[in-house]
């Protein structure tokens, strides 16, 4: 099996059709949320997207944990490697979210909707 793929992952319709388009939607995602976040610059990432919703959802604690972690990434002169991971975390748990909740809402949406009398 993984011989056929190596031999035919750039010649085979399913890799060239879909695979394909699947690849280039992940990398554009991922592309597109890293510069919004080099956009936001420094003080942006950390203060809003790390302490604000870290305090929103979890508390000051964790706000305080997670603007310390930016800062000190910031000063060991990671900001790049650390925005890059950002992103495609950020579309990995975006794609899985979407991927999971999605069919089973509206699975349980006509489930629901069936009950009633």
């Amino acid at each position: 099996m993984t011989d056929w793929i190596v031999s035919n992952r750039d010649s085979h319709s399913l890799f060239l059709y879909f695979f394909g388009h699947i690849s280039n939607a992940v990398v554009l995602s991922v592309r597109g949320v890293y510069l919004v976040l080099l956009a936001l610059g420094r003080a942006g990432v950390t203060v809003f997207a790390a302490a604000a919703v870290a305090w929103r959802v979890a508390g000051l604690r964790l706000a305080l944990t997670a603007a310390v972690s930016f800062l000190v990434c910031g000063l060991l002169g990671m900001r790049v490697p650390t925005m890059q991971t950002l992103a495609l975390m950020v579309v990995a748990v975006l794609a899985s979210a979407d991927g999971a909740a999605h069919p089973r809402s509206v699975c349980a949406a006509r489930t629901a909707a069936s009950w009633k009398p």
